[in-house]
Parts: C-alpha cells; sequence; structure tokens
C-alpha cells in the first residue's frame, strides 16, 4: 500500500534527526498536515516513534533491558509522565533522573523553556535539539543497563544545583515504608536530589505498588507528590493522604 512506502520514508527521516516537527515532515515530503498526522498515528501505534504536540521522537528499538521495561505499562506511564508535564512552569529548573517512565516526559517538555538537570541519557538524547531548554549533563560512570551516569563524580556535580522541582522513579513502594530501588550504590545520590529540590515528584505506575527491594530511596513522607495510575488500590490512595502526600491519579 502507497502508505506504508510514506511511513517508511517518514520515519528514516525522524530517526535520522532524532525529532522533527509535522511543518518540518510535510515540507520535506510535500504532503498536508493531515496526512503527516495519519502517517505518526500508525507509527506510534507500531512503536516506532513518541509523538508530541506538534512533531514525534524516534524510539530506540534495540530491545535491552531498559527498552524492555520501557514497554511494561507503556500506556499507563505515558498518562503518568504527561501528568507530570502538567506541573512545570516556563522557566523552571528541573532534575529528571534515570528511568523509564522520567524519560517519556520529555515528549511534552519540547516546547517550554526550562533548564533540565539529569544523569540520563535518553533524557539528553530526546531535549538535545530543543532551542529553549538548557541542559545540565551530570557525568560520572557509565551504567548501560540503566543508560545514565551514576558515583562520586555524579554525586560532586549535583552539590552545586538548586531546582524548582525533582523528578524521579522507583522500583517499588509501599504506604508506610517507602520507595524503593534495587540500586544500592544511588541511594546517597537520590537523597541529595531531594535535598537540592523544592519538590520532589515520584512517577510510578501500579505494577509498583507492593513490591519490595533491597534498598529504601525516600520514606513515604520525603516525597511532596506521587503520580501514578488508575490500577492503584483506594487503601494505597487513603494510606498516602492520610501521610500528607499528594497523589495524583490519571
Amino acid at each position: 500500500m502507497p502508505h506504508i512506502v510514506q511511513d517508511k520514508n517518514i520515519l528514516s527521516y525522524i530517526k535520522k534527526l532524532s525529532k522533527a516537527d509535522i511543518g518540518d515532515i510535510c515540507a520535506e515530503f510535500k504532503i498536508s498536515e493531515s496526512t503527516v498526522r495519519r502517517s505518526l498515528s500508525r507509527l506510534e501505534s507500531a512503536g516506532c516513534i513518541s509523538r508530541y504536540k506538534g512533531g514525534a521522537i524516534a524510539v530506540v528499538t534495540d530491545k535491552t533491558e531498559y527498552n524492555s521495561r520501557l514497554d511494561v505499562m507503556r500506556e499507563q506511564k505515558n498518562f503518568i509522565a504527561h501528568k507530570a508535564a502538567e506541573n512545570i512552569e516556563e522557566d523552571a529548573v528541573i532534575i529528571l533522573l534515570g528511568g523509564t517512565t522520567v524519560s517519556l516526559m520529555c515528549s511534552y517538555l519540547c516546547g517550554k523553556k526550562l533548564t533540565v538537570i539529569t544523569n540520563s541519557l535518553p533524557v539528553v538524547e530526546q531535549l538535545k535539539e530543543s532551542p529553549n531548554i538548557t541542559i545540565v549533563m551530570l557525568g560520572g560512570i557509565y551504567n548501560r543497563e540503566e543508560h545514565e551516569f551514576y558515583g562520586n563524580i555524579t554525586t560532586i556535580g549535583l552539590r552545586l544545583m538548586y531546582a524548582d522541582s525533582l523528578f524521579m522513579s522507583c522500583r517499588g513502594f509501599s504506604p508506610g515504608i517507602g520507595y524503593m530501588t534495587d540500586h544500592i550504590d544511588s541511594v546517597d545520590f537520590y537523597k541529595l536530589c531531594m535535598k537540592n529540590a523544592v519538590k520532589t515528584y515520584m512517577l510510578a505506575d501500579s505494577s509498583k505498588s507492593g513490591r519490595s527491594e533491597v534498598a529504601i530511596v525516600a520514606a513515604t513522607n520525603e516525597i511532596g507528590c506521587i503520580i501514578t495510575d488508575n490500577g492503584i488500590s483506594e487503601r494505597d490512595i487513603d494510606e498516602f493522604s492520610a501521610e500528607g502526600i499528594e497523589v495524583i491519579v490519571t
């Protein structure tokens, strides 16, 4: 079918640039905006791109452990990421840590004027061409499995930073216990991030509820707001709320 070839060409164009606006695609292929939008819709359904308002970002398709996690609860993670982005004001300074849900926020930030502090390579890759976003990349030892930097150099760099908001994720959470990770070496770094940000947002889909991991990143009341999906139980919502935590359910 004709649209298959067209979709393939548009995907190649987006991959070449990492991201592309609808207007640029229209000009490149001399086709209408409605035609481009239909093509992007098909490509998004196939998991080839991630759309943002006015354009699209190429999705890495190699099935590393990180990218496999990205596909788990993908729809819910997108809703959570979108809602998280709505809490960011123009000219804000934000910290975006590693994690699949946090990386999905980038699609919804491209049009804003921001300063983004991050240790996440996927975040840098998605935002690097956004002219209104200043990126502060925290260096250190590169973790190939998580696509992020960690270690003493990362922590030293963060000590110089201050942010309006911190967006982070976890591997498991439970009211009364807190938010957990399997990366013991990163706990001190996460603690410093929380200390250096005015408000901390935890992005966690409902599959993480009740899951236990080896290390506690933060106690329940150390997080200002948890953003999750409607798979979370009413009991968990009530317990978080009773501890004074803002709960946003998408």
